[in-house]
């Protein structure tokens, strides 16, 4: 065959079927090992939240897809002569991999490119339907990444729509510490204005904050909105399963937590909601290839479904397990290092609970730099950390994040034994700095 990479055979029912899989089997042990990875031995990656890197599993999908099509490019994107399953097919079999990923039907999901591209899909589709009015308003907040934000900030600025973008204030320090907490300042916001969407992050990018999605959406469908989520920093890193999170769209990028191929996620639009949501991206439909969307790159599709094969076999449930305990022993230590560090070291990410992801991000006193903190992580230590703060990223945390910071993440491949030595690499780091 052309095209070279595993097909997955389905049954969908009408209108698509869940992909769960129906059979159980053991679980990979946790941590995966470090031979998985291209990262260098003796290197400990901890920014994921930027790019994951991806397993050799899906280079390898991602390589051979690439190199096999150009053997008959037509046929093996097709169709057709000795082709049995062409790329059209191939990719069609990922989607349903990405559906039974999210827990979504078929029908109720596509593969993208990224979250940014998504989420831009999702609002031009909510305004091009009428579902958003001139003179509507959205309701964001404070924390969301530039890729979130953009998407509505056009219909304010470039196509004048909504009257406004309205903006919830979530403090970074302190962050806060119970769901009542965060869902009480969503409540308030909610009471000013007449809003048809709330669009928020479910973990956010600048600390790390997981939001209630689960209680969130039922306020916000109490006021009549929708609830549109960018997920790029919990798909992978946390399960995740939008039937029960009873969110109406959900938008994630696989090239960070899911260790998928750059330039590739999914997009989950309830059933419920589809007619609101209209671009004409998805006029003729949400499989890869249609008379809207054009040829798609089938590469970037073998990565995304090497990938689920890849998370899937140690499972999604054990690895946000095996992250967050790696997260919480970081997050004892780190504040542990408060009191050592004099100068304005303080931890900014939630305490472990229900407000907590696998990111921490770490507040730096005034005179050292998050770019001279991850040049040394990386120069003395070869570990890999975020470069933060309100100082790199004006645009993202609002007054109380830290001018400069570091940001940490935990994934299936970091150790137990990688913690206590990252954190001591740090204070060393943060201490020849001061």
């Amino acid at each position: 065959s052309v095209v070279m990479w595993s097909v997955v055979v389905f049954v969908a029912v009408v209108g698509g079927g869940l992909g769960r899989e129906a059979v159980p089997r053991p679980a990979a042990l946790l941590p995966a090992p470090a031979s998985d990875y291209w990262v260098p031995t003796g290197w400990s990656y901890h920014n994921v939240a930027t790019l994951g890197p991806s397993p050799k599993a899906v280079t390898t999908a991602v390589t051979e897809s690439l190199l096999a099509l150009e053997v008959n490019p037509a046929q093996g994107y097709f169709g057709g002569g000795t082709v049995t399953v062409p790329a059209t097919t191939a990719m069609e079999a990922v989607r349903l991999k990405g559906a039974g990923a999210l827990n979504a039907l078929l029908n109720e999901t596509a593969v993208m490119p990224s979250t940014t591209v998504s989420l831009n899909n999702v609002a031009l589709g909510l305004v091009s339907s009428g579902f958003v009015k001139q003179g509507d308003r959205v309701l964001t907040t404070d924390q969301e990444h530039a890729g979130g934000l953009e998407c509505w900030r056009h219909f304010v600025t470039e196509q004048p729509v909504l009257a406004g973008l309205d903006v919830v204030p979530i403090p970074v320090n302190p962050p806060p510490t119970s769901v009542d907490e965060v869902l009480a300042l969503f409540a308030a916001a909610l009471k000013n204005h007449t809003y048809r969407v709330v669009a928020v992050s479910h973990v956010t990018t600048t600390n790390g904050l997981r939001l209630p999605l689960r209680e969130l959406a039922d306020l916000v469908h109490a006021h009549g909105a929708i609830l549109v989520i960018d997920g790029a920093q919990a798909h992978g890193g946390i399960a995740v399963d939008v039937r029960a999170l009873g969110v109406d769209a959900y938008a994630t990028s696989a090239h960070k937590w899911l260790l998928s191929a750059k330039g590739s996620g999914l997009l989950y639009i309830a059933s419920a909601i589809h007619a609101f949501v209209t671009p004409t991206f998805f006029d003729a439909g949400m499989s890869p290839y249609t008379d809207s969307s054009g040829t798609r790159p089938q590469h970037t599709f073998a990565g995304l479904g090497a990938a689920i094969d890849y998370l899937d076999k140690f499972g999604f449930d054990k690895i946000e397990a095996h992250n967050m305990a790696l997260r919480n022993v970081a997050y004892t230590q780190l504040v542990q290092l408060q009191s050592e560090i004099p100068g304005g070291l303080v931890v900014v990410s939630p305490p472990p609970g229900p407000l907590a992801s696998p990111i921490i991000t770490v507040g730096l006193p005034g005179n050292v730099t998050s770019n001279d903190v991850a040049n040394a992580m990386a120069e003395r230590f070869q570990t890999v950390v975020k470069v933060t703060g309100r100082a790199v990223f004006a645009a993202e945390g609002g007054p109380t994040m830290p001018l400069q910071a570091t940001r940490f993440t935990f994934h299936l491949f970091n150790t137990a034994e990688d913690v206590p030595t990252m954190v001591a690499n740090f204070a060393t780091v943060v201490k020849s700095l001061l």
